[in-house]
């Protein structure tokens, strides 16, 4: 029986109690959102085990163009502190989609449900 494909969103208490959850997910999307990755940064400085585990995900990250799986990277075209990191991700990961929201800011989700909505459901429906 084949297993149906999922969509896992991977918030920061996972990715720091378990650096290896990213790749837990081998025949599913992980999407990992911009303020997950923000709040990361702010944790792994210091010697504590969550230090830890945050710079291995962080190193995980940086494994980037290993990526062998349909990825699409979302950013709202207000969010200007992260239009260039999401650039740099769709760059390296292979095959990527990138999706600029327009009048969106960080929350591009709460800013244009719609918008990032159909995003989100024109590169799934590219892939199922």
């Amino acid at each position: 029986m084949a297993t149906k494909h999922k969509i896992f969103v991977l918030d920061t208490n996972v990715l720091i109690h378990d650096p290896n959850a990213i790749l837990r997910f081998h025949e599913h999307d992980v999407y990992i959102p911009i303020v997950v990755l923000e709040e990361l940064d702010k944790i792994k400085v210091g010697l504590s085990e969550l230090a830890r585990n945050v710079r291995q995900v962080s190193r995980l990250i940086d494994s980037l163009p290993e990526v062998r799986v349909p990825t699409l990277v979302v950013v709202g075209a207000d969010d200007t502190d992260f239009l260039p990191a999401a650039e740099v991700m769709a760059r390296k990961i292979p095959g990527a989609a990138h999706v600029v929201i327009p009048q969106a800011g960080h929350g591009a989700n709460v800013d244009q449900p719609g918008a990032f909505n159909r995003a989100i459901l024109d590169f799934l429906a590219q892939r199922l």
